[in-house]
């Protein structure tokens, strides 16, 4: 795991390199004080100097002491700036792996268990990697050096340090192994707290229509509750963990004394070297011993970097983007895209629930670690076989499930077919460049998210070199200028708390992206279901122009949208019911489209 955080930024590996040298200069430095000290004690003591004799010595002390501080304070500095080199480059990769996984996958995350992850998890890794980590390394270099230094001063401290030493070790491993499992815990419950609470501030008018405000409170509370108690097992487990090590340490340092004292009585050892061990001895359990304070603080760094792994490591639904893709040629000068299906077929992957015998309980709500597969789901799409040529209109309608959707994610290569193959220009998809691929779409979803941001950065989102005038073309076609200039500063009007833009306002700045973005593939989600007739009527003359030698495919619920199709593919169970012209279809004796024209038409009237 270390060397991956170290892959993260090449610079943290100077650093970390840095870091634990100066710690090991620190701890040569307390060996050289400890050798000064004893050295001037024995002088005062036993020697008789007085202070104008031991004066330079003393300085020299100085100086060991203020170049250790100086030490210290570098190596503090570097850690931290290590700890934020990699915590700036992990974020950037979970940001950039989440637009990699795409819409499918980040949909199966709870938001907020996703937002803890980003900015909790990082965070725990300050003290693992600015702290703990550097331990590690001091706790195993420093007491070597010590062992070093006594050994030349007395065989027997020595060997009994060296034989202490594995005890106290072996006593960190059956707390990690201990504190591991309930570190886990601790965690997940936070992660779990976190997508809860953050669901509940999304959903707080629904639960307010619904009286369940009161409930959803207390169900908070008992997750709260429930994470309480795990944190301070921990805690309770990392305090006595510390006394005890400490404990232990003090233990064998006494013991120590008591052999330097027994052997300086009967003279087998002289002054010097007995009180210089008996100085290094506390030191050369005292990285253990700060390891021992860190373990807790390491342990949730180190759960926070598997669940940043954990995520990393997720592989995409869709097609990777792939710097060396291939760049399909236009079929026709103004840029149109022949898009070709063949036999797709898409099923999702199988589901999985808490199991029962596995499951813990966390405040009256379930968080498994155990799962069970449930069986295989129905494919969303199969066999689906499709063309559609250069400056084509095909419109997909279909009841709710029945695939329209998955379809357009497929297309833009969100989710990658379990069967069949697309093509584009008679290039296969897994060939392209994604990247490229998705700058030449245009997207209007049924759900708009506006950025923080003016109207006009939110409008230039789909072409942000675009110019003023050029935004404010888009928006006029998109018939959105008149509730804009309605605004409190226009265009310039900051999009936040202060202004509520409703659901057909929304859309039509979503439009107006679309329409600024000019590109020759236009995938349309339902765009007018948020609009009022007259605006959905302006809205479609103004795409008269827009589509002309560019492709379009649209899916739709309702069915007045797709009249001015020139392909309409009806969809159920996510196979292709039927296919045709819009009049052919509703001329057509049992047709689907026309039985929904009538079910339409039919509870319009009423």
């Amino acid at each position: 795991m270390m060397k991956r955080l170290m892959k993260s930024a090449p610079a943290a590996r100077l650093l970390f390199a840095a870091s634990v040298g100066l710690g090991l200069a620190g701890g040569i430095l307390i060996i050289l004080e400890a050798v000064w000290i004893a050295r001037i004690t024995d002088r005062a003591f036993l020697g008789g100097e007085g202070l104008r004799e031991l004066l330079p010595a003393l300085f020299v002390l100085l100086g060991w002491i203020g170049l250790r501080v100086a030490v210290h304070i570098a190596g503090e500095w570097v850690s931290t700036d290590m700890a934020a080199r990699v915590k700036e480059d992990l974020r950037v990769r979970m940001v950039r792996k989440l637009v990699e996984l795409g819409p499918q996958a980040v949909k199966k995350e709870r938001s907020g268990e996703l937002l803890s992850t980003l900015y909790e998890g990082v965070e725990q890794l300050e003290t693992f990697l600015a702290r703990y980590i550097p331990q590690v390394a001091l706790s195993t270099l420093i007491p070597i050096a010590v062992l070093c230094a006594t050994l030349r001063m007395d065989l027997t401290s020595t060997l009994i340090l060296a034989v202490t030493m594995p005890l106290l070790i072996f006593f960190m491993i059956i707390i990690g192994m201990t504190t591991k499992a309930k570190t886990a815990k601790q965690y997940r419950l936070l992660g779990y707290l976190s997508g809860h609470f953050h669901d509940v501030v999304r959903g707080l008018p629904t639960l307010r229509i619904f009286n369940r405000s009161r409930e959803q409170i207390r169900i908070i509370a008992r997750i709260g509750e429930e994470h309480r108690k795990a944190t301070m097992g921990t805690l309770r487990l990392a305090f006595m963990s510390a006394f005890v090590m400490e404990l232990f340490a003090t233990l064998c340092t006494a013991v120590v004394a008591v052999f330097l004292g027994l052997r300086l009585i009967d003279g087998s050892i002289d002054f010097y070297n007995a009180y210089c061990v008996l100085l290094l001895a506390p030191e050369y359990y005292g990285p253990v011993r700060a390891l021992g304070t860190q373990f807790h603080t390491g342990m949730n760094g180190r759960i926070a970097a598997e669940r940043i792994f954990d995520l990393l490591d997720a592989e995409p639904p869709g097609w990777r983007s792939r710097p060396d893709g291939r760049k399909a040629e236009p079929a026709l000068p103004g840029g149109g895209y022949r898009i070709e299906l063949a036999e797709v077929g898409f099923r999702y992957p199988r589901a999985e629930k808490a199991g029962d015998a596995e499951e813990e309980e966390a405040g009256g709500l379930r968080t498994g670690a155990g799962v069970e597969v449930q069986d295989e789901p129905p494919a969303a799409l199969d066999g689906i076989s499709l063309a559609v040529e250069p400056g084509q209109r095909v419109a997909v309608i279909g009841h709710t499930g029945a695939g329209k959707s998955t379809l357009l994610e497929l297309l833009q290569g969100f989710l990658r077919p379990s069967s069949g193959i697309i093509r584009v220009n008679g290039a296969d998809m897994a060939e392209l460049s994604m990247d490229w691929w998705r700058s030449k779409l245009a997207v209007v979803a049924q759900q708009t998210h506006l950025f923080q941001g003016t109207v006009l950065d939110n409008i230039r989102l789909g072409r942000p070199e675009a110019s003023r005038e050029e935004v404010l073309a888009a928006a006029r076609l998109a018939r959105a200028d008149e509730f804009i200039a309605r605004l409190p500063q226009g265009y310039d009007t900051p999009i936040g708390e202060a202004v509520r833009l409703s659901g057909g306002q929304m859309q039509r700045l979503s439009i107006a992206r679309a329409l600024l973005r000019d590109a020759p593939v236009l995938l349309l989600d339902e765009p007018t279901a948020q609009l009022d007739a007259q605006n959905e009527a302006l809205v479609q003359e103004a795409w008269t122009e827009l589509v002309r030698g560019r492709t379009v495919i649209m899916a739709a619920h309702r069915l007045d949208t797709v009249r001015h199709a020139d392909w309409l593919v009806v969809l159920e169970h996510g196979r292709i019911a039927e296919a045709g012209r819009p009049e052919e279809l509703l001329a057509r004796s049992g047709s689907v489209y026309a039985r929904m024209m009538r079910v339409q038409n039919g509870g319009e009237a009423s």
